[in-house]
């Protein structure tokens, strides 16, 4: 019996023991299935802590190179362009000023002498002080190379032609730069001769040997800061970083020993349309007078003047034909040559180039002549030549200008001073090169006109005249054309086409016994306005005049007529 218990006993015990074992390696089986995750999730995120420090280890690397860290710390003149990129400042570009600025001006003088915040703002168009200071000085210069006092209100606060009113010392910089020496400067009122005090006021002039002491002694050297890796060759090692890397880098090059290429900006780029009312003569930019006299022939000029008529706001365009006698030194214009233009604007004209090469041809083969210069019209504005005309005259010129000159000639059509009288305004102009790429135009005097009394001539001139009026009488100049019944002027009532026969006759008309009289130039002038009159469906839009054009018997001569001029 007690084996039998025992036996049960003992099954039993096994059954549980199986039981417990099999609990057991079940256990086991999820322990050790979590710690496989663990260890997988571990393996994770080790590489991605690998990814981490490898992307940061680059992009410390790549910062480095940039801020030049192989053995190159940044320079001073790095760090100074970092700070001048953010602290840049656009200048504002220069602007000459117009004729109603300067009226102003010298009416403000009249008004209120020396006080430039009250001159500023009398002249207003945005000129602050600093601006009318620095013409003031000009102009006061102006005045005393003319021998002319300064004006009352400017005396009361000094006669002295300075902006403090401090008597002008002629050995002082300022009027040597003007007059080019002490001994050009006139001796009025308002002006010293104090040699010892101009030589004292004189900055100090540079030493080129003791440039290295002057240095040494008055700055010290900085020392330079130890970088923050150690270098063997081209291998680094940094040691303020956390985790340790080597790589190997190449040399970046230094500023310093780059050939920068410096582009230069002409201000007929940045400032193509700005007139140069700076513009001077040739005595008072190089001291010398002008290479060359110019003599011309006011018939044959008459066609650029009538040329520059015939459009109303839009410029037009042409070439000039003449000689020049190397001997005396004398360029003489003897005749106008109109260019059909390829494009044309109020700012702007382009000549077409086929006619352009087919006029030069005509001038050098047909006429024996030379091309001299070239011609256009400013309708809208001052006979100023602007930044794009003083490169484009400089890109047309000879190589040596004393043996072919090359001129311009600008013309105020509509845009003349001379409301009274109406004639147009000739300048003739020459440009010189800085040393950069600006251009400086200089004015051009003209010594005598002449006037032939060639009867062929007249004839050659009368049929030039005739075809430029065909021409512009086409219907694709409808758009520019000149309404010749359209009043050009309120206070003088005048209408565009009564402006175009006074300025013809103005330029018509001379002082001494040579050329036309009187009366010829009358006749003549009847003879151009009758060419109008038999075309007046278009040249007159506006007031039609009332006349009719009264046709020539005999053409060839001038014969005197009895109807007067009247042009509604």
């Amino acid at each position: 019996f007690l084996s039998l218990t025992q036996v049960t006993m003992s099954s039993e015990e096994t059954e549980q023991k199986i039981e417990k074992k099999l609990m057991d390696d079940t256990n086991k089986n999820d322990n050790e299935n979590n710690d496989n995750t663990k260890k997988v999730n571990s393996c994770s995120k080790n590489n991605r802590k690998r990814k981490f420090e490898e992307m940061d280890n680059d992009k410390t690397i790549e910062s480095m190179n940039e801020l030049s860290i192989c053995n190159e710390p940044p320079t001073k003149k790095q760090k100074k362009s970092k700070n001048k990129d953010k602290n840049t400042k656009t200048k504002k570009k220069k602007r000459g000023w117009s004729e109603e600025e300067e009226r102003l001006y010298r009416e403000g003088l009249e008004l209120y002498g020396r006080d430039w915040k009250l001159l500023a703002s009398h002249v207003g168009n945005n000129r602050n002080a600093a601006s009318i200071r620095s013409h003031s000085q000009v102009y006061f210069l102006k005045l005393l190379s003319q021998n002319k006092l300064l004006p009352n209100k400017v005396l009361e606060s000094g006669n002295g032609y300075t902006l403090g009113g401090n008597p002008l010392n002629k050995y002082s910089s300022i009027a040597i730069r003007h007059f080019g020496s002490a001994d050009n400067v006139p001796m009025l009122d308002g002006v010293v001769s104090d040699q010892e005090a101009a030589e004292k006021n004189k900055r100090p002039t540079k030493i080129k040997g003791n440039d290295n002491k002057k240095k040494q002694k008055g700055k010290k050297k900085r020392k330079r800061k130890k970088n923050d890796y150690d270098e063997d060759d081209d291998l680094f090692t940094y040691n303020n970083m956390s985790t340790t890397t080597t790589t190997t880098t190449i040399k970046r090059r230094t500023t310093r020993k780059r050939n920068k290429k410096t582009t230069r900006i002409g201000l007929h780029e940045s400032d193509p349309y700005g007139l140069r009312t700076d513009i001077e003569n040739y005595l008072e930019y190089t001291g010398d007078k002008q290479p060359f006299n110019i003599i011309y022939s006011r018939s044959a000029l008459l066609i650029a003047d009538i040329h520059s008529h015939l459009c109303r706001s839009v410029e037009i365009m042409g070439l000039l034909g003449g000689k020049y006698e190397r001997d005396t030194n004398t360029l003489y214009i003897l005749k106008c040559y109109p260019v059909r233009e390829e494009e044309q604007h109020e700012q702007t004209v382009s000549a077409d180039p086929t006619n352009h090469f087919e006029i030069t041809q005509e001038i050098r083969n047909k006429d024996n002549m030379e091309l001299i210069g070239w011609y256009h019209s400013h309708p809208c504005f001052e006979n100023y030549p602007s930044n794009t005309d003083c490169f484009q005259h400089y890109q047309h010129k000879y190589d040596d200008e004393s043996i072919s000159p090359y001129i311009g000639l600008i013309i105020s059509s509509w845009s003349t001073n001379d409301i009274i009288n109406g004639k147009s305004h000739f300048r003739f102009f020459n440009c010189i090169k800085e040393f950069n790429d600006n251009y400086i135009p200089l004015q051009l005097d003209i010594n005598k006109t002449i006037i032939s009394q060639n009867d062929n001539k007249l004839k050659l001139l009368f049929k030039q005249i005739e075809n430029l009026i065909n021409r512009y009488s086409q219907n694709k100049y409808d758009i520019f054309r000149t309404d010749f019944g359209e009043i050009w002027d309120r206070n003088t009532k005048l209408n565009r086409g009564q402006k175009l026969l006074q300025s013809i006759k103005y330029h018509l008309m001379i002082d001494d016994n040579d050329g036309l009289n009187e009366q010829e130039i009358n006749q003549f002038v009847e003879r151009i306005e009758n060419l109008f009159l038999e075309k007046s469906e278009i040249w007159w839009l506006t007031n039609k005049p009332q006349q009719q054009p009264v046709t020539d018997s005999n053409s060839d001569n001038c014969v005197e007529k009895e109807n007067k001029n009247i042009l509604n």
